[in-house]
Formats: structure tokens, C-alpha cells, sequence
């Protein structure tokens, strides 16, 4: 087997990486290959010294927050402690009852960030700084084949899903970050993270409803994107629930986003479950996403999933060979910022045109600018249906998903320009991987003719995504 390091780390077994405690290690190859598969190896190493050059000098450690960041923390929590002091001390009853709430929802919670604490004067302060590095800790959910899902109360994001190849070799799928702190500052784009309040884009970040017009925060140029500047891929969601059974495992968010939040109507209560289902043949696996809300007011919602696969594994190139189908005979056009004209086109005769099984690579290079188009599903919108499949054929890793909404939007990380450090030090470049979000139309609130994305009080807005795993 090929095999390149660094001069700080040779494996004898497999390909090696440079140390992780070193930078800007030299890269060589350590077996005779061609020049050209030395080169691309070489390549791909220093990146990955490159990305952690760029880590070490924004002075963040493995996986990890910002030191610095943890340093005002701390600097905080003494200036805290030398004022109580000083004032003769706060209620100690109130301290310990607090600490003993926070440490028991550490440990049923995955350590989470308790947004829903009561307010409990400056002292909430504190446990914001206590429990917000802890709040990046991943849930992990596994499956008796082996199968595991990572997941984050940070945006509720799947940051890991390991799967099985045909040889049984299981590897990471999904795009997305060691250091967690970039799912809430901005670097991420929605990677494995639920967007909403209402995913997709919104014409002019504005829309009216029940005779008044809502004005959004706009995130993409003019318009509203995935729920705002600060929308739920940046908000700490609470843990409700994890469970084990004989049929497998699950987690329960939730979070309130609060009347106005981002220019939204109503008090909405998000809940999503993750239920990682165990499966008899070891090549298969199955993720069930189950989406929930209620409100006090009418108001839009869309809640997605934002996932990018890579079914050859994270960080391993370009999805450009896999191969894809949608099932959808039509499309919504869009205009030339993205936002979608209200009509509905045939896919049949155009680049879009996934009814049969295409190679990727080959679509598009007839659409320069990749696919960023949300498909109409075929079938009965609120019943569970198949939306896509996708197959890699040198690992034979196969997706399908399936979902009850009636879109979805087929996304080929066109934005991916290669400044983002993943996971494993790994950068992303162009088509490094690509989503499959089940949704309601983009811009339904201000284009009637598609279907409702309106929820009102006394209404649950339900949505089902399940992405099934297997070989072939």
C-alpha cells in the first residue's frame, strides 16, 4: 500500500499522518510509487500541516475552544469569586443548588449548556462560562454492527457517522470540525447542523403573514438564509432524553427560539430525535431524524437536516464519481441570487434530470456553478417515501433516503473553496461533499402556490428524514 508521512511519524501499516504535535513536518513518501500518486499524496499532507500551522497560530488545541477563550473564562469566574467575597458572599444554599443542577444535567445531558436555567441574577453568567466548552462534548449513539452517530447539542449537529464499507471497514461519512467552537463562530457552513428557524431562502428577508409584514435579519446579501445570522446551527439545544433499547439508540433536543428571534412570529418549541436503529446485516445501518414543533403565533418553519456526505469518507477527495438518483420529475427554477421564480419545471431534458442513476461528475460539468436546486419529491406529501439515492462505488457504500416533506434540496458544496480545516486536519475543497435536505419549498411563505410552511397554535409541525446505509 502507498504510504506517506512526515518525518516526525512513520507507520509501518497504513497511511501515516504527520504527528499531530508537530508543524509544518516535512512530507515524504515511504514506499516507491509513481511521481504523479507521490505528488497528490504529498499534496494532501501538507494541507493537513497547513491546517494545523493555522490551528497553532490561532492558538486553539486539539479539538478543542480557543485557550484564550477558556482564559477569559476563568479570568471571569475569579473576578466573580473576589466580588462575592468582598459583598460577604451570595446565598450558598442557591450556589450548591445550582452547581448540584448543573453537574446532574452534565451527566443525563451530555454536559450541555442549560439555556433554560432559571435566571439567577449575574450567577447565570457563570455557568455560562462553566458549562460552554462541556457543551461541545458529543452524544454518541451506537448500533450492535458497529455503527456510530456523534452528535452535538451545538446546532444538535451529527458531527460523526461512522458506517461500513463492503470489506467492513467503517469510516466517517460526514464532513465537519474537531474543534467544535467553529459550529458556533461562523466557520461552519450548517455542516451536519439543523438549520432553522426556517431552512432555505426567503426573498428580501421579509414576508407577511395575518396582515403584517415581518421584517428577517438578512444573512445573504438581501435575503434571509437558514433562519437568520444567528439562526439553530449556532444555538445550544438542550438534551431531553437519551435512550437505549433493544431496537437501538436515541437522543431528544430541544430549543426555544423566543417571539422575534430573528424577526420570526411566536414562541416556537424545536424538538428533533435521532434514532440510530440496529440492523441484522453488518453492512446496514439506518439514522432516523424526527422533527417536532409547536408556537404561540402563526409562523414559517422549515427545520432541516445539513449534512454533507462523502460516502468515500470525510476529507478523501471529491463526491464527483459517486453516483446519484433523485426521485423527482420536477424542480423549482430559481432566479440569478438563488430565490425561487414560484414556477415548476419538468426535470426531463435538462442537466437536473436524476431519475435515472447519473455519475455526478458527469452532470456537472453541464451546470459550471454545481447543483444548489430544490426537487420536488414524487409521491404523497406526510407519508414516508423514498427522495434519493447515492452510491460510491469503489467503497460500495449506499444511501438512500427517505422522508415525509415534499422537497429537497440537492447541494454539491460548490462553496467549498478550500480554506476550511476539517476533521482529521483534512481541507475541503469544491464537491468535498454533498447534502441531501428534505424540506419545504424555499421562500413557500411569500410563494403561495407551494406547498404550506405556515404552523399555527394548536398545530405540530412534524417532519421525518431516514437515511438507510448498506453495500453493495
Amino acid at each position: 500500500m502507498q504510504r506517506w508521512a512526515s518525518t516526525a511519524a512513520v507507520s509501518s501499516t497504513s497511511i501515516a499522518m504527520p504527528s499531530a504535535s508537530v508543524v509544518d513536518a516535512p512530507c515524504t513518501c515511504t514506499t516507491p510509487t509513481s511521481s504523479d500518486t507521490c505528488a497528490s499524496l504529498r499534496t494532501t499532507c501538507n494541507e493537513v500541516n497547513s491546517c494545523r500551522k493555522k490551528r497553532a497560530d490561532e492558538g486553539r488545541s486539539d479539538g478543542g475552544i480557543a485557550p484564550r477563550v477558556l482564559a477569559k473564562h476563568k479570568a471571569r469566574r475569579r473576578s466573580r469569586r473576589a466580588e462575592d467575597e468582598a459583598s460577604g458572599g451570595r446565598d450558598e444554599t442557591m450556589s450548591k443548588t445550582t452547581g448540584v443542577a448543573v453537574a446532574a444535567a452534565a451527566v443525563v445531558a451530555g454536559a450541555v449548556f442549560l439555556y433554560h436555567q432559571p435566571k439567577i441574577a449575574d450567577a447565570s453568567k457563570q455557568v455560562v462560562a462553566r458549562v460552554q466548552a462541556a457543551s461541545m462534548r458529543p452524544i454518541v449513539l451506537k448500533a450492535s454492527n458497529g455503527v456510530k452517530v456523534h452528535v452535538v447539542p451545538v446546532g444538535a449537529s451529527v458531527v460523526q457517522l461512522w458506517v461500513p464499507d463492503r470489506e467492513g471497514n467503517v469510516t466517517d461519512v460526514v464532513l465537519g470540525f474537531d474543534d467544535f467552537q467553529a459550529y458556533v463562530d461562523g466557520r461552519s457552513p450548517y455542516m451536519g447542523s439543523v438549520v432553522g428557524r426556517c431552512a432555505n431562502r426567503i426573498g428580501h428577508a421579509t414576508f407577511q403573514l395575518g396582515g403584517r409584514t415581518y421584517a428577517l435579519s438578512a444573512n445573504d446579501g438581501k435575503h434571509a438564509l437558514h433562519g437568520g445570522r444567528e439562526g439553530f446551527d449556532k444555538k445550544t439545544w438542550r438534551v431531553d432524553a437519551l435512550v437505549t433499547t433493544t431496537e437501538g439508540e436515541s437522543v431528544t433536543l430541544s430549543y426555544i427560539s423566543e417571539d422575534g428571534e430573528e424577526g420570526y412570529p411566536g414562541r416556537l418549541h424545536a424538538k428533533v430525535t435521532y434514532r440510530l436503529q440496529n440492523c441484522s446485516e453488518p453492512g446496514q445501518a439506518e439514522l432516523r431524524v424526527e422533527f417536532e414543533a409547536t408556537t404561540t403565533e402563526a409562523t414559517p418553519v422549515n427545520l432541516v437536516q445539513h449534512s454533507y456526505f462523502n460516502l468515500k469518507g470525510q476529507g478523501r477527495g471529491d463526491v464527483l464519481s459517486h453516483t446519484v438518483q433523485l426521485e423527482a420529475d420536477q424542480y423549482t427554477p430559481v432566479d440569478e441570487e438563488l430565490i425561487p421564480t414560484g414556477e415548476i419545471h419538468d426535470v426531463e431534458g435538462t442537466p437536473l434530470d436524476f431519475r435515472e442513476e447519473k455519475v455526478l461528475g458527469k452532470q456537472l460539468i453541464q451546470v459550471p456553478g454545481g447543483f444548489d436546486h430544490n426537487f420536488v419529491i414524487r409521491g404523497e406529501m406526510g407519508k414516508l417515501r423514498p427522495a434519493a439515492t447515492v452510491k460510491e462505488q469503489k467503497t460500495g457504500r449506499k444511501l438512500e433516503v427517505w422522508t415525509n416533506v415534499p422537497g429537497l434540496q440537492f447541494y454539491t458544496g460548490n462553496f467549498l473553496d478550500g480554506t476550511l480545516c476539517g476533521k482529521e486536519d483534512m481541507t475541503y475543497h469544491r464537491h468535498a461533499g454533498l447534502c441531501l435536505e428534505t424540506q419545504g419549498f424555499p421562500n413557500a411563505i411569500n410563494l403561495r402556490q407551494f406547498p404550506n410552511v405556515v404552523v399555527r397554535p394548536g398545530e405540530v409541525y412534524r417532519h421525518t428524514v431516514v437515511y438507510k446505509f448498506s453495500t453493495f
